[in-house]
């Protein structure tokens, strides 16, 4: 047992976390995850975050992404070469539509799409759905991929429903 405190992420605590922010290319001044040195923030739903090299079309391992760089083509995460993805079956969705796409069956893939959710004129928050895209009839279609479907997400969902008057398909 040591004789000073320790936070969950493993340092002391009391001492700043420093700049370990990493801001996403599509959102700067956006967060996405945190890190401390070789430690990443980790879910208290256990999800693997996944980064993606899209010009290699393979995986991008952790580390190499918190350097933000892809040792096989030299793509980088601020060059928006590298994609990160919150659980491993977000990617794998992705993978699929990306493939509908290819075949012709979906188009307009949006990843991380904002709604800003109002009320009375007032911003309340930002609904950020994982998938955006128009299927072969050109219907928009807006999908979360859910492991574990949370009271704040169902609420979120229902908010941006009701004020766009959309559906939300919730893919598991």
């Amino acid at each position: 047992m040591p004789a000073y405190p320790r936070s969950s992420m493993g340092r002391v605590l009391g001492q700043s976390r420093g700049s370990g922010e990493t801001e996403t290319p599509a959102n700067p001044g956006k967060h996405r995850f945190q890190f401390n040195g070789d430690e990443m923030k980790r879910s208290k739903y256990h999800s693997s975050h996944c980064w993606w090299c899209i010009p290699c079309d393979l995986p991008v391992d952790a580390p190499q992404a918190y350097l933000a760089f892809c040792h096989g083509c030299g793509s980088s995460l601020l060059s928006g070469d590298i994609i990160h993805f919150d659980s491993k079956r977000e990617r794998t969705r992705w993978q699929e539509l990306c493939h509908y796409q290819s075949k012709g069956s979906v188009s307009n893939i949006k990843l991380q799409a904002p709604f800003p959710i109002e009320i009375n004129g007032v911003k309340i928050g930002t609904y950020r759905c994982d998938f955006q895209y128009n299927d072969i009839d050109g219907v928009e279609i807006i999908e979360d991929v859910k492991g574990i479907d949370t009271p704040l997400s169902k609420f979120k969902r229902r908010c941006v429903e009701a004020q766009y008057g959309i559906s939300i398909s919730i893919v598991k």
